[in-house]
């Protein structure tokens, strides 16, 4: 019997001290934890890092917690700015979850799931609860692998309705789904969420015009208004992101053609005028030349007012600066925007493509575009 209660006792004092272990607070070096986690998804019964995802870092005390797009296999983009991005006061572990307090009152957890392959849970409470993270550096074994006929297909127009969402591939193809699965970067280039698989019809052939794109025989998406602005729902037309629904959309493609003393350089931030050609009809009562003139002193005028010079295009072609390596050609004597004459006033802001102005005047539509180009 003494033996019993002994034995007992011991077994009473051992659950008594691995709980104690379990719920007490020990101290822990933020050294000691990695740096960058991902967030993933469950594809197939399957861990994977998908074209748009979360990422958690933490460096020199401080927790950073941001959304990412997917660049290609090993580069990736922040699409906005912080979630979180606040000092870490005190970091603890208490049995297997590691616990990091927040100067904001925010509190984070973790627990390992699969330390060697680099997997872990972060628990964040509340409606959030419990997602699964990936190390960075483990990212190359979770990656959404690509065929080969994927790698060559690249989206040349995006179109993104409020009842349906169309992705145009540069092999001809097009394919309709119900999700938003595009993920645009900065820099322009459009790139497809793997996870484009619902679609009400897939592969089907489309012709491209010069105004507008055809899928089969009878469903046509025109890409611009009566006034040569680019309609709502155009995302990307010709492989290019739709900043702005004034920007032009003409280029020349064979620019080694064309010879350079042709060519006027535009590298600053510009009005620019394209003088009409004097018209056959223009009589004594009325030159459109002269009301062009007149209109154009006025816009000057008005650009000059918010520190923007204006110059003149001096030769048929213009050529402009969009980033260090990239530039873009122009015909002046070509129309933009399905607009059979050419352009006569261009707005150039450095880095971005050239927009469309109304030489006599914009409505407040046209202002608001203008002012959020200019931004």
């Amino acid at each position: 019997m003494k033996k019993t209660v002994i034995i007992l006792s011991v077994f009473a004092l051992i659950a008594g001290s691995c709980r104690n272990n379990t719920s007490k607070k020990n101290s822990f070096d933020l050294k000691t934890f990695p740096s960058e986690w991902r967030s993933m998804a469950e594809k197939d019964e399957k861990l994977v890092v998908n074209g748009a995802f979360t990422v958690i870092e933490i460096e020199n005390s401080k927790l950073r917690e941001y959304d990412c797009v997917k660049i290609n296999e090993t580069v990736y983009e922040k699409t906005s700015g912080f979630r979180v991005n606040d000092e870490i006061l005190e970091a603890y572990q208490m049995g297997d979850t590691i616990v990091f307090t927040l100067e904001n009152g925010l509190i984070y957890k973790f627990m390992w799931k699969n330390k060697e392959k680099g997997i872990g849970e972060w628990i964040f409470g509340g409606e959030r609860g419990t997602e699964i993270y990936a190390l960075s550096v483990k990212m190359s074994e979770y990656q959404i692998k690509k065929n080969e006929e994927q790698i060559r297909k690249k989206i040349k127009y995006y179109f993104k309705g409020s009842s349906e969402i169309v992705v145009f591939f540069d092999d001809g193809t097009a394919y309709e789904s119900n999700k938003d699965n595009v993920q645009m970067s900065r820099d322009g280039y459009v790139f497809i969420d793997e996870t484009l698989t619902e679609r009400t019809w897939e592969g089907a052939p489309y012709r491209e015009f010069p105004d507008f794109v055809v899928i089969g025989k009878i469903e046509r998406f025109d890409f611009f208004d009566d006034f040569g602005q680019i309609t709502p729902d155009w995302k990307n037309i010709n492989y290019r992101l739709i900043s702005s629904r004034k920007q032009i959309t003409n280029f020349e493609t064979n620019t080694e053609k064309i010879v350079e003393s042709n060519i006027q350089n535009i590298k600053d931030d510009c009005l620019i005028f394209i003088t009409p050609e004097q018209s056959a009809d223009a009589d004594d009562e009325y030159d459109p030349v002269i009301e062009w003139q007149n209109y154009a002193y006025d816009r000057k005028e008005q650009y000059e007012a918010k520190g923007i010079k204006s110059v003149d295009a001096e030769k048929r072609y213009l050529r402009f600066l969009i980033s260090d390596d990239e530039r873009i050609v122009i015909d002046t004597q070509k129309g933009q925007n399905g607009q059979n004459i050419p352009p006569s006033l261009l707005l150039y802001r450095k880095g971005r493509i050239p927009i469309l102005l109304c030489i006599s005047g914009e409505s407040d539509e046209g202002n608001k575009m203008i002012e959020e180009y200019l931004q």
